[in-house]
């Protein structure tokens, strides 16, 4: 949803608010992307959106209306998950790192380039339990 709504600077009372969406824009949205069939249901999933947190208004306290008025998705003005979102692809991208040399080395082995990953453990396995496929992430 958060990547699908026009975001934008939006204009109210002569203040200029930054990054955010309004309460009509959500509720097209989710019928065009057919997120909700009617707009009972899009107001129900909007108000739950907001109850959740995963949205808020502008103003303070406003409940979620198939109005002009306007919200923010929570995530993005929230340094901590912004952090957090940070440390975990740095993680995932170091695991991919791993897992890509990992898949290297087993490919290098039952291609018929080097000995068996584990020479002692190397008379116990079956033949034809290693497969000379690439390995893939």
């Amino acid at each position: 949803m958060s990547g699908e709504i026009q975001i934008g600077d939006h204009k109210r009372h002569l203040k200029r608010h930054k990054a955010c969406f309004t309460g009509r824009q959500a509720v097209q949205w989710m019928l065009s992307a057919r997120v909700a069939g009617d707009l009972p249901e899009a107001m129900s999933f909007g108000a739950a959106l907001a109850k959740a947190g995963l949205i808020k208004g502008v103003t303070a306290g406003r409940t979620f209306q198939n109005r002009n008025y306007l919200y923010r998705f929570n995530v993005a003005m929230d340094p901590g998950v912004q952090a957090a979102r940070w440390c975990l692809s740095q993680e995932m991208s170091k695991i991919q790192g791993r897992v890509m040399d990992v898949c290297a080395v087993v490919d290098r082995h039952t291609a018929g380039r080097g000995p068996p990953l584990n020479p002692e453990g190397a008379h116990s396995l079956e033949p034809g339990t290693i497969h000379p496929e690439p390995c893939k992430l």
